[in-house]
């Protein structure tokens, strides 16, 4: 954890100092502005998130860490939660994403690890590795304590479903959704098989 932060502290300075100002124009400080309204806000799901569970780590994108630092400065000038974020996709690929969005809103919460395990716990399933090949991977995937959860996301939160929105659908032929299985061509053969030899060589199997 000490290196962890360590080397977050190291990467904030990188990109601060990296940072092109326009020393002529307005600051954020200087502008006025206390509280903000971000759009699409699926663009800014990256933010850092440090943690010890598998695949629930998040290095961090640029301009989401720019958002969390406004953020943060926001609600340390003013007090509480500056921001609405507004998208019909605020959750796409992990809970860090959830617990971002939580933390954005005003959510006092526990360390990452600590608020994962109370909603979500690890299963081990079969994963295909680039070569074709599986073997047992073991991911935070399985959602518990959902109603606790969806509770925490309605205080804050004001969130439509399909049914309340009553959106007009396109019909599917037959009513049902059709799986077309179209069999491999022999260069997407040949460049899987390479692809098998290389992962056994960097993985040290190969026989040298």
């Amino acid at each position: 954890l000490e290196t962890a932060m360590e080397n977050a502290e190291q990467r904030l300075t990188k990109r601060l100092d990296e940072i092109d100002r326009d020393t002529a124009g307005v600051t954020l400080r200087d502008s006025g502005i206390d509280f903000l309204v971000i759009d699409e806000a699926q663009n800014y799901k990256n933010g850092m998130v440090s943690s010890a569970l598998p695949g629930l780590a998040i290095e961090g994108a640029d301009r989401s860490i720019d958002l969390d630092m406004k953020l943060a400065w926001l609600a340390e000038t003013h007090g509480g939660s500056r921001v609405v974020l507004a998208t019909a996709t605020p959750f796409t690929n992990t809970f860090s994403e959830i617990y971002l969005w939580l933390r954005r809103l005003g959510h006092h919460l526990p360390p990452f690890d600590t608020w994962a395990r109370t909603y979500c716990t690890s299963e081990t399933f079969m994963e295909m590795t680039a070569g074709g090949n599986l073997r047992p991977k073991s991911r935070m995937r399985r959602v518990i304590n959902e109603p606790e959860l969806w509770r925490s996301l309605r205080l804050t939160s004001d969130i439509k479903m399909k049914a309340d929105l009553k959106l007009p659908t396109p019909a599917l032929r037959g009513g049902q959704v059709e799986i077309i299985s179209v069999p491999a061509s022999a260069e997407a053969r040949t460049f899987t098989l390479d692809l098998a030899r290389r992962e056994r060589k960097v993985s040290g199997r190969a026989e040298k």
